[in-house]
């Protein structure tokens, strides 16, 4: 029997796509790797046009996996431990930040191409500040991870510093919450349903999305230490909308997160359904624990959610007290 002739309903045919994929894997834990998938330091590999521009769908985000799932955190490839009494030192010193602003300032000038240094012009103190602060204040991290972010930002011919696309931002798509956490996080709201391409590009929503990342770090030294949270809702959606996207928006999706400057301590994945939760859990074999440790689903009830954040600063969706009308001014 074909699928043509009679068979199950679409949805089932992408679960079996999905098992189909996973066994031809045969995905095996080690360490540090699992077998036909090494996880490895991350780099920015936009070479292939004519992967980038297939159509995603269940088959090609499992086909190409290796590219779209190195969700290996900054922390796992450089050594870092609790904070140190020198860290404490410079945090209560501006005398010493300041020299190392200088410091990694002048290795990253000495350390681009050409054509990237006239960039840094656009780069303030207060970035620098925010990259080396989420770096321990290791100047030779701080200016690795700043290298990689110019060169994703220039790759997608993005400024340094994201605006907002207003047509996008009127979508209440993304936006940043009024409170933080519990744990004095900032939290970031992606709501994936509210996609609408009349407003914008995928590429201009996820612009908009690095501008709520630079909302919730930007001149916030408790968000920058404890880090930022994010809440994925999948209301509403379908792998059908997958076809409106391609490998590279996908590629660029997972690059715009590991190449900015933050932490990322929590991320929320809410109203998915089964489809979803489990394309999420069979991507996420791909990462490496400590990953794996910052995903958690949220039941219908929002129990998760109302633990770690309080109900004043949350959407109405979310069974908080934030109303549409706060969206629209935040």
């Amino acid at each position: 029997m074909t699928v043509m002739e009679k068979g199950p309903k679409p949805a089932d045919v992408e679960v079996d796509t999905t098992k189909a994929c996973l066994q031809t894997l045969k995905l095996k834990e080690t360490s540090n790797s699992f077998s036909g998938v090494e996880i490895e330091s991350p780099e920015i590999d936009f070479e292939d046009e004519e992967k980038d521009n297939e159509k995603l769908s269940v088959f090609s985000v499992y086909k190409n996996m290796k590219s779209l799932c190195r969700f290996e955190t900054f922390k796992e490839s450089h050594s870092f431990g609790k904070d140190t009494l020198k860290e404490i030192e410079i945090e209560a010193s501006s005398i010493m930040q300041n020299e190392l602003v200088a410091q990694a300032k002048e290795k990253l000038k000495s350390s681009l191409e050409y054509e990237n240094v006239a960039a840094l012009n656009n780069l303030a103190d207060s970035f620098y500040l925010q990259t080396l602060r989420v770096r321990h204040w290791k100047v030779e991290h701080a200016v690795e991870s700043l290298k990689r972010f110019i060169k994703f930002r220039r790759s997608q011919e993005w400024p340094l510093r994201a605006d907002p696309v207003h047509s996008v931002l009127e979508t209440n798509m993304q936006f940043v919450l009024p409170i933080q956490d519990n744990s004095g996080r900032n939290v970031v709201v992606v709501r994936y349903g509210e996609l609408n391409l009349r407003a914008g590009s995928i590429k201009d929503f996820q612009l908009m999305t690095q501008f709520c990342l630079e909302k919730a770090t930007a001149n916030n030294p408790s968000s920058q230490r404890n880090g930022v949270a994010l809440i994925l809702d999948f209301s509403q959606c379908s792998f059908g909308m997958l076809r409106q996207s391609s490998i590279g928006d996908g590629k660029r999706g997972v690059n715009m997160f590991r190449f900015f400057p933050y932490k990322l301590k929590r991320c929320y994945i809410v109203n998915a359904n089964r489809l979803i939760q489990g394309t999420i859990r069979s991507l996420s074999m791909l990462s490496t624990a400590a990953v794996k440790s910052k995903l958690t689903f949220v039941s219908s009830n929002f129990s998760e959610l109302h633990s770690d954040i309080s109900v004043k600063g949350l959407p109405t969706e979310y069974g908080g007290k934030l109303t549409e009308e706060w969206k629209k001014n935040w």
